[in-house]
């Protein structure tokens, strides 16, 4: 029971506005503005289904894979404070075991085991990041499963990777079918080339995907098209300093700096601007049109 001294009657009594007025005021006090954090996330990965879960079509995927074998699919989630509760909806096609930060929380029963089944399973959640790991094993019946919120409106839920090399991009990495199960569980930070799991989607790209242009791998060779790319840099020096950018590129280019346009060339060769720039962030917008080839770097 709350003490009178420690309630907001006793700092307001029956002023209701006032009261309000504080309880707005320690929201905006816990939770502060900030901007949006985009991520970037995999087209060959693991997607969303309609009801917001992640949809892992492994039998799919992995359409050699023999029944009994194993695939693992493996991502982390943030937790602001310790011992908090989370709960998540699973289907399963087929044996499932749920993982988190190494416990198993959830293991699928045979009844459990039917595409419009499905599974509530929770735990509490340590404060930072904690691993999630999801193991599938291949059944005649089916191969994967669906894994998300229990409500996309009212509790989101995104999987981040935590491998070193793809950390805070979006998604799951999920690994190619094991004949026997793995005695040590992948953990945030650890690189995905340790142990004995092979992650997918690859890392790296092909023979033929290394001799083609960021742009090209995206979009291929479609003379005429024009893409954007943005990013954003630091400028770290407290006095205005001049800033050099460089750049190669197969067509006609524009760059934005903070809005303003800086540079533009309409034939393909090597660029470069010398610049002021005050100090703190500043946001870069390109603007590429393919003829016939896209920039290059």
């Amino acid at each position: 029971m709350i003490k009178l001294l420690e309630s907001i009657y006793d700092k307001t009594g029956t002023d209701i506005p006032s009261a309000l007025q504080a309880l707005a005021n320690r929201y905006v006090a816990d939770n502060p503005v900030e901007p949006y954090r985009y991520r970037a996330f995999n087209r060959e990965g693991i997607q969303r289904a309609t009801d917001f879960r992640y949809f892992f079509d492994l039998a799919d995927r992995f359409p050699e894979a023999n029944v009994g074998q194993i695939s693992y699919a493996w991502g982390k989630m943030w937790s602001d404070k310790p011992d908090t509760e989370m709960t998540w909806l699973a289907t399963a096609w087929g044996p499932l075991e749920v993982f988190v930060n190494g416990q198993s929380i959830y293991r699928s029963l045979p009844g459990d085991e039917r595409p419009k089944v499905n599974r509530e399973c929770r735990t509490l959640l340590s404060v930072g990041w904690n691993d999630i790991v999801l193991k599938f094993t291949k059944t005649r019946a089916g191969f994967g499963g669906r894994f998300g919120t229990t409500s996309s409106k009212w509790v989101i839920f995104n999987s981040i990777i935590a491998s070193k090399e793809r950390s805070g991009q979006e998604g799951w990495l999920f690994s190619k079918p094991l004949d026997e199960a793995v005695e040590e569980l992948p953990v945030a930070g650890q690189s995905e080339f340790e142990g004995a799991l092979q992650w997918c989607p690859h890392l790296d790209w092909t023979e033929e995907q290394k001799l083609m242009t960021p742009m090209e791998r995206l979009y291929g060779r479609s003379n005429g098209l024009t893409a954007f790319a943005w990013a954003k840099f630091q400028a770290n020096d407290v006095t205005e300093q001049i800033y050099r950018i460089t750049g190669t590129s197969h067509g006609a280019t524009v760059l934005f700096i903070d809005g303003v346009e800086r540079y533009r060339c309409e034939q393909a060769g090597r660029f470069e601007l010398e610049l002021d720039l005050t100090f703190g962030s500043h946001q870069l917008v390109i603007r590429d049109t393919a003829a016939p080839s896209w920039v290059q770097q």
